[in-house]
């Protein structure tokens, strides 16, 4: 029986620890980014930022490099694991 789920477990394991993730430039941040999933909650998602622009290392660093993103803002790229997210 389909009850519509199919999407959102499709999408669930998609996201795994350690992914490497290329994110679109949110709030303080003037540049895309690349990143790693480090947790990996029921709604969102939090990268340990890790290739950035040198323009945006107070942002960073003000961000504790980290940034935490919401599933279903998320967009998939490709399978393996290379995802292009974007923020809320």
């Amino acid at each position: 029986m389909n009850n519509g789920n199919d999407n959102e477990e499709e999408v669930e394991e998609k996201f795994k620890i350690g992914d490497t993730l290329t994110c679109k430039k949110f709030g303080s941040l003037e540049h895309d980014f690349t990143g790693e999933i480090e947790k990996v909650y029921e709604n969102s998602v939090l990268v340990n930022i890790t290739e950035f622009d040198d323009e945006d290392q107070m942002a960073v660093s003000e961000l504790n490099k980290r940034a935490l993103y919401v599933k279903v803002r998320l967009k998939s790229s490709n399978r393996l694991s290379k995802l292009l997210l974007d923020s809320f």
